[in-house]
């Protein structure tokens, strides 16, 4: 491509800003998603984290009985949602965020 060199740089600029307005979004979720989590010995609240790769967050835990509490059981189908709602009830305030984050 004859003009990479010219659009390289800007790219590369909103690619830094877009991740770092990931880091920001993944905090605030992951924030929601410990205020929701049903809590006995604190070991799931406290495996909760984020994991940023180039343009795109997880929030997630490694605790291997989250996903029975995330999403139910036989015995309690409905489970305790911990992780969806922290993003579905905060849709809005998140793309207000980023929007925010980048166009600084």
């Amino acid at each position: 491509m004859k003009n990479k060199w010219f659009i390289e740089p800007y790219i590369t600029k909103q690619e830094q800003k877009a991740n770092k307005a990931l880091d920001v979004v993944g905090e605030v979720i992951k924030s929601e998603a410990k205020i929701r989590v049903p809590v006995d010995t604190g070991n799931l609240r406290g495996s909760i984290t984020t994991d940023r790769e180039h343009l795109a967050v997880g929030i997630g835990t490694n605790v291997e009985y989250a996903p029975f509490i995330e999403l139910g059981t036989e015995k309690s189908p409905d489970g305790q949602p911990f992780l969806r709602p922290a993003l579905d009830d905060n849709v809005e305030k998140i793309q207000k965020l980023f929007t925010r984050l980048m166009s600084k």
